[in-house]
């Protein structure tokens, strides 16, 4: 959790300005390797708590650099059109979010862990391979413009606050603002 959290800023910037596909498909390479070594571990019995460690961080910062990606590839495979239907999926979202934990303990306790991160791995190998068979059109990030931090400079201050082209207020000594 705490790769993911630290590349998480890292994450937005490379998914803003590479192709999110890649990024995507990359990134869940990445994690089907390292949710199949953790499984591998696992099911050999005397898993290394250094391997799992390192696995665990390596899928961490994957997942860092694969959310930003997500909103891209929805804007570039659902048509414009077809967006704000594809958006109402929310349910199905939290519907995983609870579901996802439930699954995974009832497969560790059936089947042990070490086939529970085998299948992970093998849905993050599915979700790769779909990747490549999507075609994706390239989403332009907008121009982000930041606003002069000067009320000389154009900028506005707050209402009230005696500067910037919307004051009231006059300095002593000086004529007030044409109207």
């Amino acid at each position: 959790m705490v790769p993911k959290l630290l590349l998480l800023p890292l994450g937005g910037v490379v998914g803003d300005r590479l192709d999110a596909r890649t990024v995507a498909l990359t990134t869940d390479l990445v994690r089907c390797a390292t949710q199949l070594l953790v499984g591998v571990q696992l099911l050999g019995g005397s898993p290394g708590l250094a391997v799992l460690a390192v696995a665990e961080a390596c899928g961490g910062a994957a997942g860092a650099f694969a959310m930003p990606t997500v909103a891209p590839l929805v804007k570039g495979t659902v048509a414009a059109g077809a967006a704000p239907r594809q958006r109402g999926d929310g349910v199905a979202q939290s519907a995983t979010r609870l579901a996802g934990p439930a699954l995974a303990g009832t497969l560790v306790l059936t089947v042990g862990a070490g086939w529970a991160f085998v299948l992970d791995a093998a849905t993050f190998g599915v979700s790769a391979l779909l990747l490549t068979a999507v075609r994706v059109e390239r989403v332009p990030i907008p121009a982000v413009r930041s606003a002069p931090t000067s009320p000389r400079a154009g900028g506005r201050s707050a209402p009230g606050t005696g500067t910037g082209p919307a004051s009231s207020a006059t300095a002593p000594g000086t004529a007030p603002p044409p109207s």
